[in-house]
């Protein structure tokens, strides 16, 4: 949602949008992204799964000041408006940074740093949307069901290693131990699917940190990443030339809503085959 703007708009805010269109292709393209992920080898790899973690917290405080705007609490609203929950990442930095040197531009300090760290933010969210969509992939292709996260995959992914690890120690040998199992399908102990699960955990805190080397060209040739840069220079600019400090929706709550929707999912469908007889 764009903050209505209480004044004329200022040249340099006009010329930063001109700017988007060569920032995004400089930064989101493949090379570019892959350029940007070096800042992320190093403490993100463990920084990035947290945030995953501590995002449930952040839409938590979102849906609290939008309830709490409604219920016409403006100062408690914009309390849980300015927690800042997710911790900095190099990236992160690294994208605030160029955000004010190479598209605003802004010798006079415009930009709030809580707004760009939200900018910054959302990455982790569409970063964890794309490692959902692989194990969504991966689920369809391999097991042609569906598995939003690694929570409804590992058993899958348990199962299979245990019926392999049956049908080769098969006594009669391998195609009989095929037929057998084929047959009476074996069960993987609940301790293998904890393991598997844990092991895919780490594997998708990695593939998390490093996920937008793919989502980042895709956005980028879809418009999401100049939508979102655009209304980004709108909140600045109504931050920067309103008379009062706007009273406006946190930035990036979208993007956290469908990730978490990602793991609720993948959580309620673990459930139900858990407890399906």
């Amino acid at each position: 949602m764009t903050v209505p703007i209480s004044a004329p708009p200022h040249p340099t805010f006009t010329r930063a949008r001109a700017r988007v269109p060569g920032f995004c292709r400089r930064h989101f393209t493949f090379r570019g992204s892959l350029r940007l992920h070096r800042a992320a080898i190093g403490w993100d790899l463990l920084v990035a799964p947290l945030n995953v973690v501590l995002a449930v917290g952040l839409l938590g405080l979102r849906i609290l000041g939008g309830l709490l705007a409604l219920a016409r609490l403006p100062r408690a609203a914009q309390w849980c408006r300015a927690r800042r929950v997710l911790r900095p990442t190099a990236l992160g930095r690294r994208i605030e940074h160029l955000i004010r040197t190479e598209l605003l531009r802004d010798p006079n300090g415009f930009g709030d740093a809580d707004l760009l760290a939200d900018y910054a933010g959302t990455r982790t969210a569409v970063s964890d949307m794309t490692t959902s969509l692989g194990t969504l992939t991966t689920g369809a292709i391999a097991f042609k069901t569906v598995t939003p996260g690694v929570v409804s995959l590992a058993p899958f992914l348990a199962v299979g290693f245990a019926q392999s690890a049956a049908v080769a120690a098969f006594p009669l040998g391998g195609a009989m131990g095929s037929a057998w199992y084929w047959m009476f399908p074996t069960q993987a102990p609940i301790w293998m699917m904890a393991l598997f699960a844990i092991g895919l955990l780490a594997l998708a805190s990695v593939l998390t940190t490093f996920a937008g080397i793919i989502a980042d060209p895709v956005q980028r040739l879809l418009g999401l990443h100049q939508r979102r840069l655009y209304r980004l220079i709108d909140r600045i600019e109504a931050d920067a030339t309103a008379a009062e400090p706007q009273s406006a929706p946190a930035f990036g709550t979208k993007e956290h809503l469908l990730a978490r929707f990602g793991d609720l999912a993948d959580i309620v469908l673990s459930a139900i085959r858990h407890l399906r007889p």
